[in-house]
């Protein structure tokens, strides 16, 4: 058998890749698709987030104002001292057909989603959970505190878990700037596209622009990430209160709580077990007319039964699939068909039924 050579090619031979790169995860937002990418030859993790894709994107016009808005939001922030994670790219990317465009972003990965380490913890956790609600807590106080007047702030922020990260160093970052919520001369930028009708824009800026609002919608969305551990959240954050409001805004505020429709519910459910039937009527009554309370007199509408479904998943009478897909039927930033309102009712006062 004949032995071949086989000349090997010099290093300058050798042809050019462009660095490799695995999408680790990739999500879609109601306005946003989110990737984060790690390239092998340097280790870098990066994310890029497509601002727009989702809602069919942009004029160019429109495109050019949202990207200076980003990035006069990003400096509203961190004049607030505010853990971002930093602009490195912004890019319009236009498509001439269609005559839309779509936004992309490009920032350092800042660690780990901590509504993904809340979902995961238990009470046994309950240190590891009270670090990062205190964390969470040091980043939305800037903001609280900063105030336009009364209880309104002047920037808004949206306080879900998972506009947070935890990184290896234990700092956590925020990391949601789309779409852009601070004041312009015409008015606070509150959702995007901006809602049309007067519920939603609202309902918009009570729940980034006012302090109660913010509180309420961080409560809401640490109970969506883990319901098992609402009352712990609860009390962590009540406790926590006055990195956020004065000590008479704090009376106020837990005195409104407590009136709230969702909290009379959680008393009807931990009454008695099994729930009687006399209860479960005054919860579904509560359920009836959750849509059409007034929460420190702002009408709450949908929210309302997004708390009450948390208070049911709570008591183990939701699954976590049955939630999300409640809250997934119940997105709101304008305005719900009537129909769509009454089945949502419908939906939790047989869940009160059967059990």
């Amino acid at each position: 058998m004949k032995s071949r050579n086989v000349k090997r090619p010099d290093q300058d031979e050798l042809p050019r890749y462009a660095p490799a790169y695995e999408a680790w995860v990739q999500k879609t937002g109601t306005n946003s698709e989110i990737l984060l990418k790690h390239y092998f030859d340097s280790g870098e993790r990066k994310i890029i987030a497509r601002y727009g894709s989702q809602k069919g994107g942009f004029s160019y016009k429109e495109a050019l104002r949202c990207m200076q808005r980003l990035m006069t939001y990003q400096k509203s922030l961190e004049e607030l001292n505010i853990p971002l994670s930093p602009i490195e790219q912004l890019v319009l990317e236009y498509d001439p057909g269609s005559k839309r465009a779509i936004i992309t972003k490009v920032s350092p990965w800042v660690g780990t989603e901590i509504g993904a380490l809340l979902e995961r913890s238990g009470p046994g956790d309950m240190p590891l959970v009270r670090g990062l609600i205190d964390g969470m807590i040091s980043i939305l106080q800037p903001v609280c505190k900063a105030r336009w007047r009364g209880w309104e702030t002047r920037v808004g922020i949206d306080p879900r878990v998972a506009n947070f990260t935890l990184d290896a160093a234990g700092k956590i970052w925020f990391v949601d700037v789309f779409p852009p919520r601070y004041r312009l001369k015409s008015g606070p930028l509150v959702e995007w596209p901006e809602p049309h009708s007067s519920l939603g824009r609202t309902l918009g800026y009570f729940k980034h622009y006012d302090v109660r609002g913010i509180i309420l919608c961080f409560l809401s969305q640490l109970g969506r990430a883990n319901p098992t551990l609402r009352a712990s959240f609860e009390s962590m954050v009540l406790g926590s209160l006055d990195k956020l409001l004065s000590e008479k805004e704090r009376v106020f505020f837990v005195q409104g709580f407590e009136q709230t429709s969702w909290k009379k519910v959680r008393s009807l459910l931990s009454a008695r077990s099994p729930v009687s039937s006399e209860d479960k009527r005054h919860i579904i009554t509560l359920i009836k007319g959750a849509s059409h309370e007034q929460v420190f007199g702002y009408p709450y509408y949908v929210y309302g039964l997004r708390e009450i479904a948390l208070e049911l998943a709570s008591a183990g009478l939701m699954n976590n699939d049955s939630l999300e897909e409640f809250f997934r039927k119940s997105h709101f930033e304008d305005k719900l068909p009537s129909q769509k309102l009454r089945e949502l009712e419908g939906h939790l006062s047989t869940v009160v039924q059967t059990t």
